[in-house]
């Protein structure tokens, strides 16, 4: 019977932790975006509140909710879909977009032309929405350590990697050096031909 009662407990400790975890992970909202709260204390943008258009706009790394300041450093997959402007902005301070994107939940990109600060060490697949189908204007900062980008296609910073791709370069020719390809990179890409380099070995 003791042993019951103790098992019982447990369950119902552990109960009262999950609750107390999933409070913990609360959300925040300003007129543009709600925000997930991560677990060091700095947000993720998950979404967008209204539909933002005009020439350009810049999604800020630093936000004021409720007389409180916080650091804003990853954007989750749907959440620029909102953002309908000529030019993005993504400002110094972020360091991951659409982390996790997959083929079936995929970033997306509802602009012309994007540019990408410094600090961004990590950015996930993601599709272009613009009239023409394609993002090839997309700059990284030249400071950046962790990445680079060149004719629609982010590199790791040694070129030695493609990440990925949304470019309407008839032929792709990769430069030499380039060692792998990250899966579905091209998934997007409206491209006739790509040229391999003989450094390639994945």
């Amino acid at each position: 019977m003791k042993k019951k009662i103790v098992i019982v407990l447990l369950f119902v400790i552990t109960g009262i932790f999950a609750i107390s975890s999933n409070s913990l992970a609360r959300t925040l909202t300003t007129e543009d975006f709600l925000y997930e709260m991560n677990s060091d204390g700095t947000l993720m943008i998950v979404e967008g509140n209204r539909k933002i258009t005009g020439e350009e706009y810049h999604v800020k790394s630093q936000v004021e909710i409720g007389g409180k300041s916080y650091r804003v450093t990853k954007i989750d997959y749907p959440a620029l879909s909102s953002v309908r402007t000529k030019k993005v902005y993504i400002d110094e301070g972020f360091l991951e977009i659409f982390p996790d994107s997959t083929y079936s939940e995929i970033g997306r990109f509802f602009t012309d032309e994007v540019v990408l600060p410094s600090t961004l060490k990590k950015i996930g697949l993601y599709r272009a929405n613009n009239p023409h189908g394609t993002l090839d204007s997309i700059t990284i900062s030249p400071s950046n350590p962790y990445l680079c980008a060149e004719r629609g296609i982010i590199y790791t910073k040694n070129k030695k990697k493609v990440l990925v791709a949304n470019t309407t370069y008839g032929k792709v020719v990769l430069p030499e050096g380039v060692e792998e390809i990250a899966a579905e990179a091209f998934s997007f890409a409206n491209i006739t031909a790509i040229e391999f380099p003989n450094s390639l070995k994945k």
